[in-house]
């Protein structure tokens, strides 16, 4: 029986008194700041990436856990034996340094479109 129910959480009455820190009321493109600088700007870029990573992260994490348990409770349960994981852990090493390769021509080119703009606006 106490495994049935589930315990209500606590209610925050306060809970609209607090702003979100991924608000985009807050961030520098608000409003109240008509010119952004370029400092408040990279913090933005910042901020927005590490909730990005975060999202990313657990969207993935569920989607794993929803996988594993389809293939366990499946009929048949799906079985996967040492010869597919070493294939497959092959195939993940080719496509994680395609990958690699990829970041690392983005970040040049992020780098040489930063230092274009500053050219441009100095």
């Amino acid at each position: 029986e106490p495994f049935t129910k589930t315990p209500n959480p606590p209610i925050d009455n306060d809970a609209n008194n607090h702003a979100r820190t991924s608000d985009a009321s807050n961030s520098a493109l608000s409003l109240s700041e008509p010119n952004p600088t370029p400092q408040s700007l990279a913090a933005d870029l910042s901020h927005y990436r590490d909730l990005f990573s975060k999202l990313r992260f657990s969207y993935l994490e569920q989607v794993t856990k929803e996988k594993f348990l389809r293939a366990i409770v499946g009929e048949p349960p799906l079985v996967v034996n040492n010869a597919e994981n070493v294939e497959l852990a092959k195939q993940l090493a080719e496509i994680k340094q395609v990958l690699k390769m990829q970041k690392e021509h983005v970040a040049r080119l992020v780098a040489e479109l930063e230092s274009k703009g500053r050219e441009l606006a100095g």
